[in-house]
């Protein structure tokens, strides 16, 4: 099983003051020392590559990188909001395995949502649900190996990568229905099927889904006021339907 985890984000500021001084016009320096600066550049956003390895392995190639439902007023009521990430989000399976033979067992994704928590202890936890619906399964091409490496850099997902996907029987989008709409209450135990391969043939490659209009379900009262809830979206891969 490869799990990927994604965190549910609630906007937060954090404000930054830089205090000058006047410096003498005639100071001589008597010392001097140096520190290190970091700095780290997250994903764009919208989607984050699976950590593989993808080379003749079953994994996760993308995956949403985080869902932002913004600072919000806790009405004491039954309030949606939308995901304020507007531009694509994908689940995106590849399947790299080789068979010489119709050996390639089947597959399935399915995902799960925490409990929404402050982080602190004793703290009660937000009454939240999720929803979000899933878009026609596409065709990804993961590219080419990476010169110097043994493996693969998972292509963008634009008009290249991604293409139309004939359907085919083996390929299950959501639940055994079919169902394009998913549904998670925060409680870390019920999960909702994704994507799936639901057969042993040889076919393999990447498949994609697009993960759309994600909104979040919360009841709040005032005692929420003031407090932000973290949650996490695990995505699990299971090499077996």
């Amino acid at each position: 099983m490869i799990n990927l985890k994604k965190v549910l984000l609630t906007a937060l500021a954090t404000t930054a003051v830089l205090g000058l001084a006047a410096v003498p016009a005639h100071a001589d320096e008597i010392s001097k020392e140096t520190t290190d600066l970091g700095i780290k550049f997250d994903t764009d956003g919208e989607n984050k590559p699976g950590e593989g390895p993808f080379k003749d392995n079953l994994a996760i190639a993308w995956a949403p990188s985080k869902m932002d439902f913004g600072s919000q007023k806790a009405t004491g009521n039954i309030a949606t909001y939308n995901n304020t990430i507007t531009k694509p989000q994908y689940l995106v399976v590849n399947d790299d395995r080789k068979s010489a033979n119709d050996e390639l067992s089947g597959w399935k994704v399915t995902a799960t949502l925490s409990n929404f928590t402050t982080g602190k202890e004793g703290e009660k936890n937000l009454a939240a649900k999720l929803t979000f619906k899933l878009g026609d399964v596409q065709k990804y091409d993961i590219g080419e190996i990476v010169p110097g490496t043994d493996d693969y850099a998972p292509a963008p997902l634009d008009d290249k990568s991604l293409t139309t996907f004939t359907p085919d029987d083996s390929i299950e989008l959501g639940d055994k229905n079919q169902s394009k709409d998913v549904s998670l209450e925060a409680n870390g135990t019920s999960s909702a099927a994704i994507l799936a391969k639901n057969t042993t043939n040889k076919l393999n490659g990447g498949f994609a889904t697009e993960i759309k209009d994600t909104k979040l379900v919360v009841t709040t009262d005032k005692e929420s006021a003031g407090k932000s809830y973290k949650a996490t979206l695990a995505w699990s891969l299971d090499n077996t339907y």
